[in-house]
């Protein structure tokens, strides 16, 4: 897995997967839809969380959707100190361990 990158596993995705090939093409273009408007909502509260001095870290969050898929990021490189701490104050749930001990 690249550099900064968090990896989440989701069960029972493999069956909702399943089930959204087998839709016809409206259907899936409802889906993503769907999907899509999720993504800018849960982006927007990140967005609405985010600390500001000049808004740069809030102005970067993007949400990148493809099919089901959604993909968070941001081109600041502070982020990952704003969102875990430093040094002493370091506060980093153990699903995301590995990536911030990079």
């Amino acid at each position: 897995m690249p550099k900064g990158f968090i990896n989440i596993e989701l069960k029972g995705f493999k069956e909702v997967e399943n089930y959204y090939r087998s839709l016809n093409k409206n259907s899936k273009a409802a889906m993503s839809a769907e999907v899509r408007d999720m993504a800018n909502e849960v982006k927007n509260s990140m967005q609405v969380d985010a600390p500001v001095d000049v808004a740069r870290l809030k102005n970067s969050i993007t949400a990148n959707v493809q099919d089901l898929s959604v993909t968070f990021e941001t081109k600041t490189v502070y982020a990952p100190y704003m969102e875990f701490g430093t040094k002493k104050r370091v506060n980093v749930p153990s699903w995301v361990g590995g990536y911030a001990s990079q």
